[in-house]
């Protein structure tokens, strides 16, 4: 896990959470799924960022594992707070003693003896993205303001990486710079015969490299797009898990309806002709394209990209045709503040800020420049075990 992890973030993680992350994983999944009553699909599931198959996927999927979560602290004694926002951490003596508050109607002053930073990223904050970021299609929750980023900024904390956001190669612009993830979708689609391809109409990639190699290749793209092009049955499969990334039929429709005249495309025809005239794609290349890679599963062997066998299950059949655009899509920032082994936050000077703690995005830095897919979920679990786990040891609780 941690050699995957290191490759796939380019060896800039911090070793001593990653090291955390894989020590811990499996105690925090039992405690999923003893304690908080979260159960999981049968199998592990591939990705091409990992040697071996390693991701568990949630029935019900994050709304499912959100809501055991939920079920889990209401049964509890825990105290929560709605619709009032944090703003400002209080000191004394440099030790942090507890939040000042912003609710509807009434501002809060809350003392504690250790706060615990669980804010999430700053994706949505423009004046905390570096530029590289700036004009990347969105599409993560609007609250990641980067309000616990600025509050510990006022305590000195120290930071990593800030320069750095995840970016996925799966998104569909729905709205001027905003996206939505196809990458349930996708994997639907490339179970069956999904393929993709540039305005040439030729295949760029295998399509179940990485997500880090697929992002390579679309950031490569004249405009930093390429399309998914699928036969009936890829479509259907497609549209069978839009649900999962919380695209909705009528969505789905309505996009059909505007056949490509404006983004997102969700281009249709009966013929490869009639749906590249739509996007301007060479339909010559697309037709050489399509009869090539039905070789290749004849075969049993992408002689191009390598796509493994197991994905070339399924040949490109007859229309209808449908091409569905690929865009660069962001939410998850990788920057993130320093911790220690027992999950406190240090400051410029590498000591530690009492009463302190972070987990989750606030403390994103395992994945170095880069997370696989499920570790963003996975880490935020991980370390919110661990951090209160350490912050009930610290108060004896």
């Amino acid at each position: 896990m941690i050699e995957d992890f290191c490759k796939n973030g380019d060896d800039m993680n911090n070793m001593l959470m990653l090291d955390m992350y894989a020590q811990n994983i499996a105690e925090m999944v039992n405690w999923l799924m003893n304690d908080v009553g979260v159960t999981f699909q049968d199998g592990l599931i591939f990705q091409a960022e990992y040697q071996k198959d390693r991701v568990l996927y949630p029935v019900g999927a994050a709304k499912g594992l959100t809501q055991c979560l939920i079920d889990s602290m209401e049964a509890g004694d825990a105290e929560y707070m709605l619709d009032t926002r944090a703003t400002e951490l209080i000191t004394q003596d440099g030790k942090v003693c507890g939040v000042k508050a912003q609710g509807i109607d009434k501002d809060y002053v809350i003392y504690a003896d250790a706060v615990l930073m669980a804010s999430g990223g700053y994706g949505y904050a423009k004046d905390l993205l570096p530029e590289s970021l700036q004009s990347v299609l969105y599409y993560g929750p609007t609250f990641a303001t980067g309000d616990g980023q600025k509050m510990v900024m006022a305590v000195d904390a120290k930071f990593d990486l800030f320069d750095l956001g995840k970016i996925y190669p799966n998104g569909v612009e729905v709205a001027a710079g905003t996206a939505k993830s196809t990458i349930w979708p996708n994997a639907a689609a490339f179970s069956a015969s999904g393929i993709l391809v540039n305005l040439d109409g030729q295949r760029i990639v295998n399509e179940k490299a990485s997500n880090n190699d697929l992002k390579q290749v679309l950031m490569e793209q004249p405009g930093q797009i390429m399309y998914l092009f699928m036969d009936a049955e890829s479509f259907d499969a497609f549209c069978s898990r839009a649900g999962e990334n919380g695209i909705s039929d009528e969505e789905i429709a309505a996009w059909l309806e505007n056949n490509g005249s404006c983004a997102p495309i969700f281009a249709h025809g009966e013929t490869i002709d009639e749906v590249c005239a739509i996007v301007g794609m060479n339909a010559e290349g697309l037709a050489a394209t399509v009869a090539r890679y039905n070789g290749f599963v004849e075969a049993g062997n992408d002689e191009d990209f390598g796509r493994p066998a197991a994905f070339l299950a399924k040949g490109i059949g007859e229309g209808p045709y449908y091409i569905v655009e690929q865009k660069p899509r962001f939410a998850t920032t990788m920057g993130g503040v320093v911790l220690t082994g027992n999950m406190e936050v240090v400051n410029s000077q590498d000591q530690v800020i009492p009463g302190l703690y972070a987990c989750g995005e606030m403390a994103n830095l395992v994945h170095g420049s880069n997370s696989p897919v499920g570790a963003n979920v996975s880490w935020a679990l991980t370390s919110g075990y661990l951090a209160g786990e350490a912050v009930a040891k610290a108060l004896n609780k």
